[in-house]
């Protein structure tokens, strides 16, 4: 909690949205209970599979952007060709040139396209040799290959042929590495003169995050020190490194010594595997792709969220963000969180891995999925047929009008779903509940909220004007029945 809170100064929210991931904007509850709210998949998922002959296994997004100015849809992904892999499957030998022995890419970063976000094309180009195939849809296969972590638009400088930037994984003549790649059009790469940026490899996706605040980027992937300190092992129960570790870097030479920032405690699942990262409002913001001590290793996605980077919470492990799907399903037995949401409308548009067995399958099917939610629905406060309250803490009125992201139920046999909102002024020195309500901002003064919105404008006696209000400190207090509350705002 901020010490200038604490001691006595209402927070300075301006017109930020406030969500209720964690409990920074929240004084006191009563009666209400938090909830992870699950997006609906496409029902025509997958979306995207390996439906080519250079494409041995299922595809998984690395990013996807939306053109709001012709609606265009973007998708960067990683493809996989098997039979680039290694000399011989006995063996398992990595020549220091694939290249050169004759081998293709196992990894490589291939592209598609589309009109809606749901149905999506491979648009062909000419390119070198990838098992006997000249043209496809294949942009960049790296040094020795080209296993791409993420990609995003450069936050940094003003150089147009480095619009884009792709952190990957590849093997040069030092060993296996990390590595970057620039585009001034996200089709036509250039490695950057300088890798690679970081020896040594972790074996699961390196995902990368910009701290403005702090201008440096966040790595997290596995951590180099861990509790068990054993060897080792293929398998279910002896993999001790699946945790979030944390490195920072500012110019992609000089990284901080990994620390380990998540971990899982006694009702987690026992496998973090990766974390896919973005920001989100306030939020570092990530999809946690956990699997469990089955044999199978079966796993889905959680929401993890944290206001700096470093310390983080997520959902607990019977509230998963996006679950598995059912028995006979492309994603029955693993998903993995994969590009960061992309705001449509009010609509946010999820892509995710999905895989029909579990993590310790191979030679298994699967695709990429869909999955779609309104803008700012992550967790909701929720109250069923008895009212429940919350109180915000106080804070600073920003805007001349307060909007609120609801959902009230209409459900037949009980009562009905409804919102209100009162703006309460701090009480006197110990005047324990006697907390006055602003005259005309009352709760009884509040219209009645039965929406399901986004962007619900808040009336009281159908009047939603704070101006007269600007600058002045109050507490919300929230009333709910048969409702969700995921997030509120001062517009101004």
């Amino acid at each position: 909690m901020d010490a200038d809170y604490i001691s006595g100064k209402p927070l300075e929210i301006g017109d930020r949205k406030q969500l209720f991931l964690d409990d920074f904007i929240i004084e006191d509850c009563w009666a209400l209970r938090r909830k992870v709210c699950q997006p609906l998949k496409f029902p025509k998922n997958p979306v995207l599979t390996a439906d080519k002959p250079w494409e041995d296994d299922a595809c998984c997004a690395v990013h996807v952007e939306h053109i709001p100015q012709n609606n265009k849809f973007r998708m960067w992904y990683l493809g996989h060709l098997k039979s680039g892999r290694f000399i011989s499957p006995e063996a398992g030998d990595w020549p220091p040139d694939r290249r050169k022995a004759g081998f293709g890419p196992c990894y490589f970063m291939s592209y598609a396209e589309s009109d809606d976000g749901c149905n999506w094309t491979k648009p062909m180009r000419d390119g070198e040799n990838i098992k006997g195939f000249t043209r496809h849809n294949i942009l960049f296969t790296g040094h020795n290959f080209c296993c791409p972590g993420a990609i995003m638009r450069n936050p940094q400088g003003d150089d147009p042929s480095k619009t884009y930037l792709l952190f990957y994984r590849d093997m040069l003549a030092e060993g296996k590495c990390s590595c970057l790649a620039w585009s001034r059009d996200g089709i036509n790469w250039v490695p950057d003169e300088k890798n690679p940026v970081q020896m040594g490899s972790s074996d699961t996706f390196c995902h990368p995050v910009y701290d403005e605040k702090n201008r440096q980027y966040l790595f997290y992937y596995r951590p180099f020190v861990y509790a068990s300190g054993l060897p080792m092992k293929h398998g279910p129960h002896t993999h001790y490194r699946r945790r979030i570790a944390l490195s920072t870097t500012a110019d992609f030479r000089h990284y901080s010594c990994p620390r380990c920032v998540m971990f899982p405690w006694e009702n987690d699942r026992t496998h973090f595997d990766n974390i896919r990262l973005f920001r989100y409002e306030d939020y570092f913001m990530g999809f946690l792709a956990c699997f469990d001590e089955s044999e199978e290793g079966l796993g889905d996605i959680y929401l993890a969220w944290s206001r700096d980077g470093i310390h983080w919470d997520h959902s607990p492990a019977d509230q998963p963000f996006i679950a598995r799907g059912p028995e006979g399903t492309f994603d029955h037995g693993l998903i993995i969180g994969s590009t960061a949401p992309l705001q449509v409308g009010n609509h946010l548009y999820m892509y995710y891995r999905g895989l029909s067995k579990g993590h310790f399958y191979h030679n298994q099917t699967g695709g990429m999925g869909l999955a779609k939610t309104g803008i700012d629905r992550f967790v909701a406060v929720r109250a069923d047929d008895e009212y429940g309250y919350l109180l915000t803490k106080e804070l600073m009125i920003k805007g001349k009008r307060l909007a609120v992201n609801v959902s009230a139920d209409m459900r037949p046999h009980h009562p009905p779903g409804e919102i209100r909102a009162a703006l309460v002024r701090r009480p006197e020195r110990g005047g324990f509940g006697a907390e006055q309500a602003l005259p005309g901002f009352g709760m009884d003064d509040c219209d009645p909220i039965q929406a399901d919105s986004e962007t619900y404008t808040v009336t009281w006696n159908h009047s939603y004007d704070l101006s007269a209000l600007q600058g002045r400190p109050v507490y919300i207090r929230f009333r709910l029945r048969n409702a969700e509350l995921f997030a509120f705002q001062f517009v101004t």
